[in-house]
Order: structure tokens, then sequence, then C-alpha cells
């Protein structure tokens, strides 16, 4: 019940700072790397109760090490929060334990009913079944590198092609300074003048990316 806790105070304030609220500097960022942390500490005990079946001890011992990778991605975020690498590999890592942990629902029980189910007919003293969970996780980790990847470069190609702006320029902006374009925004004014991208800052000796010069 900690875990679930901890993620929805996360939920919370990452609510509380898209809206703008007085909140303290990056504290969105202090709670999410909290509810990542204590997701890895409390599965590294949770794994190592006495009793625990060699199936179930890998399931959960698997993933810890994603758990502190994002949490080092966070932390590195907070310090970057320009950079577009911390949140790809937070974007990667978090996908992964998605995906992991509804496979492994499927895999210890039978979803019969609701709430909560029987065991499954896996057999989890069975050293084979502690070989293949193993490499499933290494499938999901092959996957959804994959997914991250095309995703990745679709994004990329939006931005490059689309926009006609770079990945670098696009992405390593604040979220606020983008937050107002849209991929249906036209070229061309209902006079059909086409307009040219600037780059610089608004109040700088460029104008804003954002904004639109017809070209002479």
């Amino acid at each position: 019940m900690t875990i679930y806790g901890i993620f929805a105070i996360h939920g919370v304030t990452d609510l509380m700072a898209w809206l703008k609220a007085p909140l303290f500097p990056m504290f969105n960022y202090v709670t999410a790397l909290l509810s990542f942390l204590w997701y890895g500490i409390a599965f590294y005990y949770h794994a190592n109760m006495h009793g625990k079946e060699p199936v179930e001890v890998i399931v959960h011992v698997l993933p810890i090490f994603i758990m502190f990778l994002v949490s080092i991605a966070i932390v590195l975020e907070m310090k970057w929060q320009d950079g577009v690498w911390t949140m790809v590999t937070r974007a990667y890592g978090v996908l992964t334990l998605g995906t992991w942990f509804s496979h492994v629902a499927f895999m210890l029980f039978v979803h019969n009913k609701f709430p909560g189910g029987e065991r499954s007919n896996l057999d989890r003293s069975d050293l084979n079944n502690v070989i293949f969970v193993k490499a499933m996780f290494g499938m999901h980790l092959f996957v959804n590198l994959l997914i991250t990847i095309t995703v990745y470069v679709m994004v990329y190609l939006v931005f490059k092609l689309r926009l006609g702006i770079t990945l670098k320029t696009g992405l390593e902006k604040t979220l606020h300074e983008y937050q107002h374009l849209s991929l249906c925004d036209s070229k061309f004014d209902h006079e059909g003048k086409q307009f040219k991208r600037m780059d610089g800052h608004e109040n700088g000796p460029e104008t804003s990316p954002m904004l639109l010069e017809p070209e002479i």
C-alpha cells in the first residue's frame, strides 16, 4: 500500500506543478524519485522474504535494477532539465516496468474473477520456469527498446520534416515554450503568404522559435 500511496502523492504533486501551484522547486521530481527508490527497496525485501518460491523471487528481483535506473534518470533530469536522453531513459524504464508487471500478473495468477484470482498452474519451484522468466524479462527489455527507438525516430521526423526544426531545438526546450504549438498549424496564412520559423529567444537579440515571420 505504501508504494501505491507514494505514487498517488507524486501524481498529485505532478498535477499541481503542471497547474503552476505554489510548490517547492522541482518538488514533483523529488516525489518521483522517492516513489521509484521506495519501489525498488520494497521489492528487494519482498523478494527476499522467507518461504518465497524461486519463480516468485525472480519476477520481483529482475525489475529492481530498472527501478534504480529510473531513479538515476530522474536525478540527472533534475540537473539537466533540457536534456533528451534523461527523459528517454526514464520513459524506457517506466515502459519496461509496466509491460513486465502486466505480464507477471498473467503468469502467476488466473484472472477468472475480480478482485483477485487463483494461482496459475505454473510450477513456481521449477528451475526451468525460472530460466523461462529470465528469458521473458530479456524479451521485455528488447521489445521495449525497439518501441522506444521507433517513437524517438517518429518524433525526430515530425520535428524535422513537419515542423522544420531540429530534434535538439525541439526537445531540449522546456515544455511551456511549446505548449501552444500545434501540428495542425499551417505554414501559410489565410492570404497564402508563406511563413518561416526563426530560432532564438523571445527577449534576446533573436526572436522566439515559435514566432513566424512572412518571407519577403
